[in-house]
């Protein structure tokens, strides 16, 4: 790879190690919000939103760090890409949690942002558990009679997310929407059903 070539993969290596990490702080401010604990399982930010940023940061810096060391380390590149997906699982929870369920409509793009945080963290742990130990270090199988596993652990991991499904949340906004609102001063008042029927 020429030097020119080199400086702009250290660059854009750099740039989405940028990008990850402010991603990953937004997500985890907005997770700060009130009302987002309240929002379904299936969108809510997991335990981990807090130090997802540390996370984020492990992972896209040294992907960056060695792709500036060697532009065609696709070693570098997966530690890039796990950094960017993990940063947009984390966003694209508290994004659409707002804009799905604590403020319904205020925010554009939320039922996109869940749909793509659907897909992100799946990949991310793909990439996390199954190729980077098998690509690790030079970024290539051990020896050719490995590549089936690489071939398998893609599959296993597409079939498992095409069982899991890209839920709607439009449908858990309904239910949610009949129960009750997140604010909880705004809730209907329990009524004994004894006091209901007289």
């Amino acid at each position: 790879m020429s030097a020119r070539k080199g400086r702009r993969a250290t660059g854009l290596a750099w740039t989405l190690c940028c990008v990850s990490i402010a991603l990953a702080v937004a997500g985890s401010l907005l997770a700060l919000q009130p009302g987002v604990d309240q929002a379904p399982d299936l969108v809510r930010p997991d335990r981990w939103q807090p130090i997802r940023p540390l996370y984020v940061a492990a992972f896209s810096i040294v992907g960056a760090l060695i792709v500036g060391q060697r532009p065609a380390s696709l070693v570098g590149w997966l530690c890039s890409a796990v950094g960017l997906l993990a940063s947009l699982t984390g966003f694209g929870s508290s994004y659409a949690s707002l804009a799905l369920f604590v403020h319904p409509g205020s925010l554009p793009a939320g039922e996109w942002l869940f749909w793509l945080r659907s897909w992100s963290w799946f990949l991310a742990a793909a990439l996390t558990i199954g190729f980077l130990p098998l690509l690790f270090p030079d970024g290539r199988v051990p020896s050719p009679r490995w590549r089936p596993l690489a071939w398998l652990i893609g599959v296993a991991h597409l079939s498992g997310r095409r069982r899991a499904g890209a839920r709607d949340p439009r449908g858990h906004r309904q239910r949610r929407q009949r129960r009750c609102t997140c604010d909880p001063r705004t809730r209907p008042p329990r009524v004994h059903p004894a006091l209901a029927a007289g």
